[in-house]
């Protein structure tokens, strides 16, 4: 994989929105697909591992896993001091080239201690395969633009899929499709939104916030203008940044807010107040916000869904911020 810098050869941003354009398609394989069967029905522990946005997949998913019974635990692969592990739990790691080490390791460690293992990856003959009981295939093919963002629709995906497998969601198949659905209908409509949801956020630095629920959702998105326009962004939660993020919102500040949280209205006010702008995506319009891209199929409540599309639209303003940065001067 290159570095993402500009001197790169290719329009990576015109690759970055091919692979965007490539997901409503994975999710709808990914939907229909039959998967093998998993080595436990109902574990009394799930433990989720990867790294970057492997990672990010599994937090994007935990509150859904956990608000269905589930005890979970999303940790970072690199850990060295791992949850306890045994016989009554299932260890998910999830690697999209199946070669991360500290992936493969954990997944190692677990198998030591008892514990059944499931590999999510893009390649079933890999390191990360030959240490998992069970191998669940991305099938998301290669992103052509290096960057993990079809990839990670895929993993959140297959997420939602082993929530179904382990029985504590009765219809995976159905925020997949939807997600699919709206994914390609505001791909296909971006000139009605895009230009104007890019120009509130263009510039130097951007805060992604969102409910503590979504927070895997927001490290994506932050890790998406992060590695393609080469922001400085970082994820917060919504509660926790009116006491901490609050600090940084000094004129021309920027957030990107996955809206829906109990403090969406105090956060337009205070970044108003502190002569910031803000950019909401979610299901309805947000008053006051300087600009909203709606998603207009995807009920407030279906947080799956809404878990595949909203870092999908990020990518699809990472890919416009990412050209812009490349057209002017300095990035020529």
């Amino acid at each position: 994989m290159t570095d993402g810098t500009r001197d790169d050869a290719g329009d990576r941003a015109s690759m970055l929105l091919d692979d965007i354009d490539r997901l409503p398609s994975v999710l709808r394989t990914i939907a229909s697909c039959e998967l093998p069967p998993l080595p436990v029905i109902r574990p009394r522990h799930l433990v989720l591992t990867g790294l970057g946005s492997s990672r990010f997949a599994a937090l994007a998913t935990e509150a859904m896993l956990r608000s269905r019974g589930l005890s979970v635990a999303v940790e970072h692969a690199s850990t060295s001091r791992p949850a306890p592990l045994g016989g009554d739990t299932l260890v998910v790691g999830i690697s999209n080239s199946g070669s991360t080490p500290e992936t493969i390791e954990m997944l190692r460690r677990a198998q030591a201690s008892g514990a059944a293992t499931l590999a999510i990856t893009n390649r079933v003959s890999s390191q990360l395969s030959a240490v998992a009981d069970i191998i669940w295939p991305l099938g998301a093919g290669d992103e052509t633009s290096g960057v993990a963002s079809l990839t990670y629709g895929a993993s959140v995906a297959a997420l939602i899929r082993m929530a179904g497998a382990l029985g504590v969601h009765d219809e995976p198949s159905r925020p997949i499709l939807a997600a699919a659905d709206e994914i390609a209908s505001l791909v296909e409509a971006r000139s009605s939104w895009l230009s104007q949801a890019a120009d509130c956020i263009d510039g130097s630095a951007v805060h992604v916030i969102a409910d503590a629920a979504a927070l895997g959702s927001a490290e994506q998105a932050a890790l998406l203008f992060r590695e393609c326009p080469r922001l400085e962004a970082d994820a917060r939660d919504a509660g926790d940044w009116l006491h901490v993020g609050i600090y940084t919102a000094l004129p021309g500040y920027r957030a990107v807010l996955l809206s829906g949280t109990p403090y969406d209205e105090r956060l337009v006010d205070t970044i108003h107040q502190r002569g910031g702008r803000l950019l909401a995506i979610g299901p309805e319009r947000l008053p006051r916000a300087d600009a909203t891209v709606v998603l207009p199929s995807i009920a407030g409540g279906d947080h799956a869904a809404r878990a595949l599309v909203e870092p999908a639209i990020a990518a699809v303003l990472a890919a416009e911020l990412w050209r812009r940065a490349e057209a002017s001067p300095a990035g020529a």
